[in-house]
């Protein structure tokens, strides 16, 4: 590597350590020290970082631009099973298929909104409605007139219901405005 990107071994040494040290690299290239000794490596140095700031920002621009979502994910055991995107979706979005097992709610970013378990007393109809005949929504998957379990999500904005079903039940999520 030529003397004058001398920057880059100083930079790429100190990735592994995380931002503090990285910041005391760019400290170190930014010394007086390093400029007497190279001036063409500094000014080199100076056109790379430039060029760093013009790329963020144009990442920036273009993130800016980019149409906001609001992902989630539903995770049965830890396995994702459902992506919801709340703001391309009306009020609320059914998932059908759910079976006992740990749920999670989590955003695309990684922020758990709620996790649970679900049991077959939740999901299951001859376990939620012991005697009582089974509705017609509740035969063809959708979401029956009472849910077993509702769960408000406050600070999210959201309810999640929980519907029993034959063999599966059913989760609906609702965005609230």
């Amino acid at each position: 590597m030529p003397d004058e990107l001398f920057f880059l071994r100083l930079i790429v040494r100190s990735l592994p350590a995380g931002r503090p040290v990285i910041a005391d690299a760019l400290r170190e290239i930014r010394s007086p020290a390093y400029r007497a000794v190279d001036p063409r490596g500094y000014r080199q140095f100076l056109l790379f970082m430039a060029a760093v700031r013009e790329h963020s920002s144009q990442q920036m621009d273009w993130a800016a631009k980019r149409p906001s979502t609001a992902e989630l994910v539903l995770e049965r055991d830890g396995e994702p099973i459902a992506a919801i995107d709340l703001l391309a979706e009306s009020g609320s979005k059914v998932i059908a298929g759910i079976v006992p097992g740990r749920y999670a709610l989590v955003l695309e970013t990684g922020r758990l909104l709620w996790q649970g378990t679900l049991s077959g007393a939740d999901l299951f109809w001859r376990e939620a409605r012991p005697g009582r005949p089974l509705e017609l929504a509740a035969d063809t998957g959708e979401p029956g007139i009472e849910p077993v379990r509702q769960i408000g999500l406050g600070e999210a904005g959201l309810i999640i219901r929980v519907f029993p079903g034959l063999e599966a039940g059913s989760l609906e999520i609702e965005r609230q405005a």
